[in-house]
């Protein structure tokens, strides 16, 4: 072993050495070799005796082979999912007491009767006295799942059964549909839903039966004839209420271009009047219409309008304002107030600043 020096250490020998391959070379020496004996004699010699475990014995079963059994292998297909399925039924009618039959798959590489085939496997049956029989199946993956594969032993018959399922390589196809007309665009296919596709929907309502209802079937020979509808009563007269007048007879209708009463006839179509001349009721151009005053003469002012007061003549005061008292006879009214008068500023200049007064 290595030491804290970092050279090797025979602790058997009590030898020190420089490197790995020295050690290694001690190990395989005959010192070495003697002095590992001596320690393995002086071991066993002061180790208590102690006795040797018992081997368990295990009776190995002896039958005298008294041939194969009868078998029978049915194909089968899901209608479904399209599954394919082997079901096996094996004739046990000899076999030993307290003895069931016993299965398992093994690769083609385990047997040694033919060349190894990785397409292929084989099932093995086994039943005391019978011999082991196999079967070949293709190598593809069993589906385990509760119900698909199961096996029975049926004491009365006599008879084991096993069946069990390949596992679903490829979905089934989709079948195409045909091409649709040009201009017509066709849904997508519906997704599938654990590789089958999706049943057709049921439709909502039946077509509507033919004209005529459905034909009744011939009527044999001596047979009576088959009732007719029942008869049907004519409508009962209504009867109004007490207090309400009866409903009167339905308003006719007028020829086509005669107005119903109350209705005033529509007015006859205008003519038309010739090129140059005004339709009638429009004056000529430059009369006013009937109730348009005429436009007044030029220089002439345009009258008031009215409800408003004319305006006073040049040189005349103008009437007071209402609420406000008239002025007394000789009194003239007050003149405009005279602009307010402030002191000058120095920033107006030396020029405008007045004098000083005089001191004395």
């Amino acid at each position: 072993m290595k030491n804290h020096l970092g050279s090797y250490e025979c602790k058997l020998c009590l030898t020190l050495h420089n490197n790995e391959g020295s050690y290694l070379a001690h190990t395989q020496g005959k010192k070495h070799q003697t002095n590992l004996a001596r320690r393995a004699a002086k071991e066993a010699k002061e180790a208590p005796a102690q006795p040797a475990p018992e081997k368990v014995k295990v009776e190995v079963k002896k039958f005298v082979k008294i041939g194969r059994p009868g078998y029978k292998v049915t194909k089968q297909r899901d209608s479904e999912a399209g599954q394919q399925s082997l079901l096996f039924q094996i004739d046990y009618p000899e076999i030993a007491e307290s003895i069931i039959p016993r299965h398992r798959f093994m690769s083609a590489y385990e047997q040694r009767i033919e060349p190894p085939d990785r397409r292929w496997q084989y099932l093995l049956m086994a039943a005391e006295p019978y011999e082991t029989i196999a079967f070949k199946v293709p190598s593809r993956e069993i589906d385990k799942v509760e119900g698909k594969f199961w096996t029975h032993w049926n004491r009365e018959t006599k008879q084991f059964f096993l069946q069990f399922h390949f596992k679903m390589e490829k979905p089934p196809p989709v079948p195409a549909l045909p091409p649709a007309p040009p201009g017509i665009k066709r849904p997508p296919p519906p997704p599938l839903l654990n590789g089958m596709p999706p049943r057709p929907p049921i439709p909502e309502s039946m077509p509507p039966p033919p004209p005529g209802g459905m034909p009744l079937p011939p009527i044999p020979p001596g047979a009576p004839a088959p009732p007719g509808p029942p008869p049907q009563l004519p409508p009962a007269p209504v009867v109004p209420p007490p207090g309400v007048p009866p409903p009167g007879p339905p308003p006719s209708m007028p020829p086509p271009g005669v107005p119903p009463p109350g209705v005033p006839p529509p007015p006859p179509n205008p003519t038309v009047p010739p090129p140059g001349v005004p339709p009638p009721g429009i004056p000529p151009p430059g009369i006013p219409p009937p109730g348009v005053p005429p436009p007044p003469a030029p220089g002439v002012p345009p009258p008031p309008a009215p409800g408003v007061p004319p305006p006073p003549a040049p040189g005349v005061p103008p009437p007071p304002a209402p609420g406000v008292p008239p002025p007394a006879p000789g009194v003239l009214p007050p003149g405009p107030m005279p602009p307010m008068l402030r002191p000058p500023l120095p920033s107006d200049g030396p020029t405008n600043i007045p004098p000083p007064p005089p001191t004395n």
